[in-house]
């Protein structure tokens, strides 16, 4: 096993770019829902979320943010958007209320939830 060389629980950094497995408060999501059964029609609904997690490569936000911070004719190394995931405080997630805004109820089954 190899030592960590992490030395805190908290890492604030100010040079204005995203790194993979930041941890973003209070977030804006939004989601697709399909209007009709055959995918052509849709509505877009907002979610806030507590926490989100990123999930892209930081190879990939570095080269982003670099080419973004550089002068260019041409934008086509620019991501059009990045991975994250929906984050959740543990007590809210181990009794199942961590979805109750989005009006799905969990079961509670020790550790264990499902939708």
């Amino acid at each position: 096993m190899f030592p960590s060389k992490v030395d805190t629980q908290y890492c604030k950094r100010n040079n204005g770019r995203v790194y993979q497995g930041d941890i973003l408060r209070d977030m804006l999501l939004l989601e697709m829902q399909y209007a009709d059964d055959i995918g052509s029609k849709y509505n877009v609904v907002e979610k806030n979320v507590p926490y989100i997690i990123v999930l892209t490569q930081d190879c990939d936000l570095e080269q982003d943010f670099n080419n973004r911070n550089q002068i260019s004719d041409k934008h086509d190394k620019y991501m059009e958007s990045i991975l994250v995931c929906p984050a959740y405080l543990a007590e809210e997630f181990r009794e199942g209320r961590h979805l109750e805004e989005f009006d799905l109820k969990m079961e509670k089954w020790g550790r264990v939830h499902l939708i």
